[in-house]
């Protein structure tokens, strides 16, 4: 029985950061309808009309008459145009390709958009002009993922299993729990201290997120789309960064507190009760 105890001690510990990292993954985006509240909480469709600009006025050759024309232009177009079912179009692009095995890529067409701002710009400057801010614009942004093939196995085994990850860890934190009262009741402790370890573990875990630069991993989808994805991906970025760390934190304050309450209530219970028939017999 000692031996039992002692795997799923093992085997828990280890599972629980996976479990973890599971778990405030899909509290903070790995839904579909999570993502989409994500893109409004870190306003990126306010900030996606700020990029047009950036990438329409980048070359700086059009004269300062023509750059208030299409400047006056793009805000009329910005203003027409709703950007939004084309993100949500593109997040359900993304959790489809979640379910292939092969790599992916997504994109965010543009076209409309141009033609409904080369359609407010064409009365107001000529041709030549027209095209030239035209050009600007990219006719998409578009985003392939043939690099992160590992670790969107990773977070598509996630997505697909969530579920089943969460029924699983808690099959083995009872048969941990189980294992250490047939052993003796106040093998409790090992239950208790496995836990307040993870907890300590989960706190430095926190630290580490607050120091982690997620730039160089992030270069290769930043490097796409021309600014736009950048953003998005900053931005996302940040937003995990923050609420995996407010997760953690409380995560590891109720495992610690849960636990150190475990263990000064195994310790004041009289040490005779660890001599019930069970222990005499296991």
């Amino acid at each position: 029985m000692k031996f039992l105890a002692w795997f799923f001690a093992v085997i828990v510990f280890f599972s629980s950061f996976f479990v973890a990292f599971s778990y405030n993954l899909h509290q903070t985006f790995l839904t579909p309808e999570k993502t989409k509240q994500a893109l409004v909480k870190v306003d990126f469709y306010n900030q996606i009309k700020s990029v047009l600009k950036k990438d329409l006025f980048e070359n700086g050759s059009a004269s300062s008459e023509e750059v208030a024309s299409a400047s006056k232009a793009i805000n009329t177009s910005l203003d027409q145009f709703d950007f939004q079912p084309k993100i949500e179009s593109l997040v359900a692009d993304f959790y489809q390709g979640l379910t292939q095995k092969d790599g992916f890529a997504v994109n965010i067409n543009l076209v409309d958009f141009k033609n409904i701002f080369i359609s407010n710009i064409s009365s107001a400057t000529d041709k030549q002009s027209v095209d030239e801010f035209s050009t600007s614009i990219p006719d998409n942004w578009k985003v392939d993922f043939v690099n992160y093939s590992a670790p969107l196995a990773a977070v598509a085994f996630i997505y697909s299993n969530y579920e089943l990850i969460l029924v699983v860890y808690a099959a083995l934190v009872l048969l941990f729990f189980i294992f250490c009262i047939l052993v003796n009741f106040k093998y409790l402790r090992l239950f208790f201290w496995v836990f307040m370890i993870i907890g300590i573990f989960t706190l430095i875990q926190l630290a580490l997120w607050k120091i982690v630069n997620l730039a160089p991993f992030l270069a290769s989808i930043e490097s796409q789309g021309r600014s736009g994805v950048g953003i998005l991906v900053d931005n996302f970025a940040d937003y995990f960064k923050q609420e995996n760390i407010a997760l953690l934190f409380w995560e590891s304050i109720y495992l610690i507190g849960a636990s150190l309450v475990g263990l000064i209530v195994i310790s004041l219970i009289p040490t005779k009760i660890g001599s019930v028939p069970l222990h005499e017999t296991k």
